[in-house]
């Protein structure tokens, strides 16, 4: 980006962060609003607060991406593991996914996965 004088401007971390979040959802197939519980935000935010419970969640859900790609191969089987039966967590990983606490809950439940 560039600053009024041509220089580049710095990005803020929060404002990476939400934008990395918002592609991992994508990536997911969240809708707009499952980002935003899945986020524990109230409304849609340019940029997170470092150390904010959001700022947690966004970090949770982005490893969550990633762990998901790992265990089921590609996009298509993270998607489908994300909204198919889940007999561990007894219903949808999307519904557990949006509940306050949701991405780092499931995060660490695909850490009980050895693969």
């Amino acid at each position: 980006m560039d600053g009024a004088d041509g220089t580049a401007g710095e990005v803020a971390p929060g404002e990476v962060l939400a934008t990395a979040a918002g592609r991992a959802g994508a990536w997911l197939g969240l809708s707009d609003q499952e980002l935003l519980h899945a986020l524990e935000l109230q409304a849609a935010s340019g940029e997170l607060e470092a150390g904010s419970t959001a700022w947690h969640s966004a970090l949770s859900l982005i490893h969550l991406a990633y762990r998901l790609e790992h265990l089921a191969g590609d996009q298509h089987g993270a998607r489908q593991w994300l909204r198919g039966p889940n007999v561990g967590l007894g219903r949808l990983p999307i519904e557990r996914l949006v509940e306050p606490g949701g991405a780092s809950a499931l995060l660490d439940y695909t850490h009980t996965f050895h693969r």
